[in-house]
């Protein structure tokens, strides 16, 4: 895959132009990873999900137009190859440079919004999109699904007091809302790394459907899950991996 440029140019003094950038990439889950002010460069990442991440080397300047001149290049071979996406055919990789290409002019028309509105970005963290994290409720879903079947088989060791066609019921009832509970806490730890994508609401609501699908076809000759059980395992997996995924600030030292 070939290095891919795009420049723009804006209306807009340099320093203007500079401060739009910094202000509108938690927006576009961009970071920035280097930069050098006095020379007007600067390299970002963006990760678009799936473990991958994206390097753009940006360049700013003021053109013999006197307007401000942005460009953004990308090469596949900048990104760290355990980051780096696979590619293995050519349609692949025209597939990703297409990806970066609109990633480009997102950042273009991005900072024309801003130049336009500053309003629309305030300083700080770009506020929650609630986007879903497919790294999240995977690991969410593996961690309670995990958990109820290691504690089903040992059941007898770990509760012999719970014998018989009542108690195994209560055991798997009582197990499926703690696999819900840890399952979604697990989601919502995994997604708090990424706050720009907000809170673990579809996580939390993922794990809870999954562990629902678990007891109507694993343990349902067991106990009848009720419409009580359903709102129960919505309930606390959207709370727990909300909860979770919260990122407070941090407290100012005196």
């Amino acid at each position: 895959m070939a290095e891919i440029h795009k420049t723009q140019s804006f209306p807009a003094p340099l320093e203007r132009c500079r401060e739009g950038l910094t202000r509108i990439w938690p927006y576009l889950d961009m970071k920035p990873r280097s930069s050098n002010p006095s020379a007007g460069i600067a390299e970002v990442n963006w990760t678009p999900g799936s473990g991958s991440v994206f390097v753009f080397r940006l360049a700013i300047k003021t053109g013999p137009d006197g307007q401000t001149e942005v460009t953004l290049r990308h090469d596949l071979s900048w990104t760290q190859a355990l980051s780096r996406p696979l590619v293995n055919s050519e349609k692949m990789g025209q597939m990703l440079a297409e990806k970066a290409s609109l990633q480009m002019e997102k950042v273009f028309s991005t900072l024309e919004e801003f130049l336009a509105d500053e309003t629309k970005f305030p300083k700080g963290v770009a506020p929650a999109s609630l986007d879903m994290d497919h790294l999240a409720w995977l690991a969410g879903s593996a961690v309670s699904v995990g958990l109820r079947f290691l504690a089903a088989q040992f059941q007898t060791a770990l509760f012999p007091s719970l014998q018989g066609a009542d108690g195994k019921a209560q055991f798997l009832r009582a197990l499926g809302m703690v696999g819900v509970l840890i399952g979604a806490a697990a989601a919502g730890l995994v997604k708090r790394r990424k706050p720009s994508k907000g809170s673990a609401f579809f996580e939390g609501v993922i794990v809870a459907i999954i562990n629902i699908w678990m007891s109507l076809l694993f343990y349902k000759s067991f106990f009848t899950m009720s419409a009580i059980d359903w709102v129960l395992y919505g309930l606390v997996g959207i709370t727990a991996a909300s909860v979770a995924s919260l990122r407070l600030p941090a407290r100012k030292s005196n």
